[in-house]
């Protein structure tokens, strides 16, 4: 594991670069986490997966979006439009890294939606979709009720 920064100067992203062990596949891996409370619990499990595909010979690329985790930007600068254009930076990091000819995806949930968006405008060898966000506010009103029930066992107060 190699940790990296790529992206603009001034608003650098966050990558965990897995080197592939033995001789190196033809595709790299890019892995799309998901976002809020579903990263943290994804985070393990991506961490295992990417050690796992890079033993096996893949480059394997992990990585925050603009505004998440230890990527540069506050949450409240956050568009959609911003996060497509950290995995278009993250592919083009992984590519150059690896020196792969093809690219692999791997997204969960809002990161599955990320990279099936990825998939309509880049040529991608395999595309891994781990139960996508289809339902935009279906997933926003189930994070507000998350939220909303995290605080109010803070506080000790009933849920609403």
């Amino acid at each position: 594991m190699m940790p990296c920064h790529f992206g603009p100067a001034d608003r650098p992203l966050l990558g965990i670069y897995h080197e592939p062990a033995g001789a190196p596949r033809a595709a790299a891996i890019l892995m799309c986490y998901p976002i809020a409370h579903e990263y943290m619990s994804a985070h393990p499990a991506f961490r295992d997966l990417a050690t796992a595909l890079a033993r096996e010979g893949y480059a394997v690329l992990r990585f925050d979006y603009w505004t998440t985790g230890d990527s540069s930007g506050d949450q409240s600068e956050a568009t959609l439009e911003q996060w497509e254009a950290s995995v278009d930076l993250a592919a083009a990091e992984l590519k150059d890294m690896s020196g792969a000819s093809g690219l692999s995806v791997i997204g969960a949930r809002f990161g599955a939606t990320l990279a099936a968006r990825y998939a309509t405008r880049a040529r991608l060898r395999d595309l891994v979709l781990w139960d996508p966000v289809t339902n935009g506010a279906a997933y926003l009103a189930g994070l507000r009720r998350l939220h909303n029930a995290r605080l109010a066992k803070r506080r000790g107060t009933p849920v609403k």
